[in-house]
C-alpha cells in the first residue's frame, strides 16, 4: 500500500468523519454563521464550534460546551460570537 494510502485509511477511520472540518477557528464561525443564515435560522439556536481531538481541525455542532471542555461563545444568524465586550 502506497503511503498516502496509509494515510487515507487513518483519516476514514476517525468518528468526525462525515463533518464538515475546517482549518481554522474563524473559518468554522463562518460556516456556520452561513449555515444559519442560509436555512437554520428559523430554529433560532445558536451553533458552537470546537476543535476536534481525533483530526485537529475545526467543527461545528448544536450542542454547547459540556463541563470541563474549552467554551466557545456562540454564533449565531447576526453574530460571529468573537465580537469583543470591551466599550
Amino acid at each position: 500500500m502506497p503511503p498516502h494510502g496509509k494515510i487515507v485509511k487513518k483519516l476514514a477511520a476517525l468518528p468526525c468523519r462525515g463533518k464538515i472540518a475546517f482549518s481554522t477557528e474563524i473559518a468554522a464561525r463562518m460556516g456556520a454563521q452561513a449555515a444559519l443564515t442560509r436555512g437554520r435560522a428559523a430554529c433560532q439556536h445558536p451553533l458552537y464550534v470546537y476543535r476536534c481531538r481525533e483530526c485537529s481541525r475545526w467543527h461545528m455542532t448544536s450542542q454547547p460546551p459540556r463541563a470541563g471542555e474549552p467554551t466557545s461563545a456562540p454564533v449565531t444568524a447576526n453574530s460571529l460570537g468573537m465580537e469583543s465586550s470591551a466599550p
